[in-house]
């Protein structure tokens, strides 16, 4: 994935697993991630332990497609970042 910020600095992310539910380990900018990935009904929940700069971090990131395929929205529930959403609209430009 590659993300741009409001500045224009860019960083890409790559981040592999599988949904079957077995435990992943990724490094994403620098932070070591353990993950599990597994099918939530019609969402893909990534659930993982982050430890970055000498602090630990749960994510619960439920991810889902709209029904046209235009739009991919990540809802944190039950984590540290409880409540935050993020939508990711397809751009044909």
């Amino acid at each position: 994935m590659l993300i741009t910020a409001a500045d224009g600095g860019q960083h890409r992310i790559e981040f592999t697993g599988w949904t079957t539910g077995e435990p992943v380990d990724n490094l994403v900018l620098g932070a070591a991630w353990r993950s599990q990935l597994a099918w939530a009904g019609s969402e893909l929940l990534i659930e993982s332990q982050v430890s970055q700069n000498n602090r630990k971090f749960h994510f619960r990131d439920f991810w889902s497609l709209s029904s046209d395929g235009e739009a991919l929205t990540m809802t944190h529930r039950g984590d540290d970042l409880a409540g935050q959403v993020t939508v990711l609209v397809r751009d044909l430009a």
